[in-house]
């Protein structure tokens, strides 16, 4: 049985150590990050239990969302995306090594998620990014600068537009 803790707690002035992206399915699903510092309370979402980590994970939807407006190469690569998910390398790229505070807001099994009708099915913690600070290696800048370029390049392709000939009733071909 769950511990029912019910207390958001604040993740300041970490430091992310990696960036991995878990699968299901065959789709990229989650981004999960490792941090530094001391472990902090999540809950183990097999059993339901509390545990002490350092890892946290997002959908990969949910990275983007919120760091879209925090992060400069990711508004400038959701500029060309049309807010489509970033790309998981750009992710980790520019995120690993980036000190960050983050709240972890507690949501009980149950409870209505917000902006849809669909509810929590366990007790969990949500990650909220609210500050960032990138921290980027001129090794890591180049293969941002790459990564934004293809993003660019392919944006920039003409979209192959497919017409048909419909004829009316009276015969005129549109």
């Amino acid at each position: 049985m769950a511990t029912n803790v019910s207390n958001d707690y604040k993740l300041e002035n970490r430091v992310i150590k990696s960036v991995k992206l878990t699968s299901e399915n065959g789709r990229n699903s989650r981004v999960v990050f490792e941090l530094d510092g001391e472990p902090f309370k999540s809950f183990d979402f097999k059993t339901g239990e509390e545990i002490q980590t350092n890892t946290l994970s997002l959908d990969i939807a949910n990275v983007s969302l919120q760091l879209v407006d925090k992060v400069e190469e990711f508004s400038v690569a959701d500029s060309y995306l049309l807010g489509a998910n970033l790309p998981p390398a750009l992710i980790a790229f520019v995120l690993k090594g980036a000190k960050v505070d983050i709240n972890r807001i507690f949501k009980k099994k149950g409870e209505k998620r917000e902006n849809s009708n669909d509810t929590y099915t366990a007790n969990i913690f949500k990650s909220v990014f609210v500050k960032v600070d990138t921290n980027i290696s001129a090794r890591a800048n180049a293969e941002i600068d790459k990564i934004l370029n293809r993003i660019a390049d392919e944006a920039s392709k003409p979209t192959k537009v497919e017409t048909t000939k419909t004829t009316t009733t009276f015969g005129l071909i549109w």
